[in-house]
């Protein structure tokens, strides 16, 4: 057991605490650096005007993996829409088996 460090693809340094041999742990690091930093990765989506994700640093990165993804599909999107877009990490984690829900939501204005 103990504190690995990872050059992240996004440029950043981050530690993860691994298990096992070090030959395992360097395997782990290495395939981790091939992607972005769990801060860069819950911000994906931003650039299109997308508000920031709400949640714990992991799921912030796992829902910006699922709403960056929805993005790549729904590349029609206005910016007006992807403002929309729900900002809880939750929401995106619970329904990521069915993405089709949230595109109705954002077109019909919320009955206040």
């Amino acid at each position: 057991m103990g504190w690995t460090p990872i050059n992240y693809a996004c440029g950043h340094r981050g530690e993860e605490q691994m298990y096992g041999k070090m030959s395992s742990r360097d395997a782990r690091a290495t395939y981790l650096g091939q992607y972005d930093c769990p801060a860069c990765r819950g911000k994906q989506g931003e650039e299109r005007g997308c508000k920031t994700l709400r949640g714990t640093e992991k799921q912030r990165a796992w829902a910006g993996d699922i709403r960056s993804d929805y993005l790549r599909r729904n590349s029609g999107l206005s910016a007006a829409e992807c403002a929309r877009l729900p900002i809880a990490s939750g929401i995106w984690i619970d329904n990521r088996q069915s993405l089709d829900i949230i595109r109705p939501a954002i077109i019909t204005p919320a009955i206040t």
